[in-house]
């Protein structure tokens, strides 16, 4: 008998979210962005960390400021418009939003409140606090403080994380 793995139905809605990003009345995948320049302190979708929800806040409000009419735009069209303004979500954002929601589901906090973090002196600290998303990378969730290497294939499940080249 084959045993059926399946990542619980709030982390799946949340990864759905992101395949359909609502933008006036079109439906969008979310761009993915790596924040290549490295930029801190801006606003959560123009550094890969944004939800889906705040995601399709940012575009409304910057379509209006630049007067680009998203009614009449193609899918197609509004995807671009997000990518040439850094608007999307990056591999560790996406890993860290996805496992929010499971966890809010079962009632259980945060990922943060089960990451162990190299840096822990006060500014770190208050940093993290301030903004967990942000300051939740790739090197951190996939840290030899917070994973268990596996080595057979067949023992990967929904929810472990492969990382490659740097990215989750």
């Amino acid at each position: 008998m084959i045993t059926k793995y399946v990542l619980p139905e709030a982390g799946i809605n949340t990864i759905n979210d992101y395949e359909s990003i609502e933008v006036g009345n079109k439906k969008v995948v979310a761009p993915y962005y790596m924040n290549k320049r490295k930029l801190k302190g801006g606003l959560r979708v123009m550094i890969g960390k944004g939800s889906p929800d705040e995601i399709e806040r940012e575009v409304m409000v910057l379509a209006q400021v630049k007067g680009f009419d998203i009614d009449k735009a193609e899918p197609s069209e509004v995807r671009k418009f997000m990518q040439d303004r850094d608007i999307g979500i990056d591999c560790s954002g996406f890993v860290v939003h996805v496992l929010n929601a499971i966890l809010k589901d079962k009632k259980m906090g945060s990922i943060d409140a089960y990451l162990q973090y190299n840096q822990n002196g006060i500014v770190s600290r208050l940093r993290r606090l301030l903004r967990p998303v942000e300051n939740t990378g790739a090197n951190v969730l996939t840290g030899i403080n917070n994973c268990n290497e596996i080595k057979d294939i067949n023992q990967v499940r929904p929810g472990n994380l492969i990382r490659s080249k740097g990215k989750v």
